[in-house]
């Protein structure tokens, strides 16, 4: 099995799982990143089956503070080595500035811009 290691964000649905289609199809192992922990691992068995490649899920929202340093540590601790990243996984809010919360407002920062 191969070494290769692509990490998805965004990987349990749209684009992030259509790159996660791609890269097992060019012989990848998959670590997938996105907030909802039973899609994700219901993505993962498929592309295991799918592709006969190795999927390490790790839910987490990017949303969160400390987000990206708690997917690395996981990472380091599983001992794999990245070769690709997809930073895909994104917040989006319709409305007005001043209508949006501040907590969402963060949110959305936090995760399109820190994580």
């Amino acid at each position: 099995m191969s070494k290769k290691y692509a990490l998805v964000t965004g990987a349990s649905e749209g684009i992030g799982y259509e790159f996660c289609k791609v890269f097992a199809s060019k012989g990848y192992n998959l670590i997938l990143v996105a907030r909802n922990a039973e899609k994700l691992q219901i993505v993962a068995e498929a592309l295991t089956l799918g592709y006969q490649i190795e999927c390490k899920a790790l839910p987490c929202d990017l949303a969160e503070a400390n987000a990206a340093q708690s997917i690395f540590t996981q990472v380091q601790s599983l001992n794999l080595e990245v070769e690709i990243l997809v930073n895909n996984a994104g917040l989006l809010f319709n409305g007005y500035f001043k209508d949006i919360d501040l907590v969402r407002q963060e949110q959305l920062l936090h995760c399109n811009i820190v994580a």
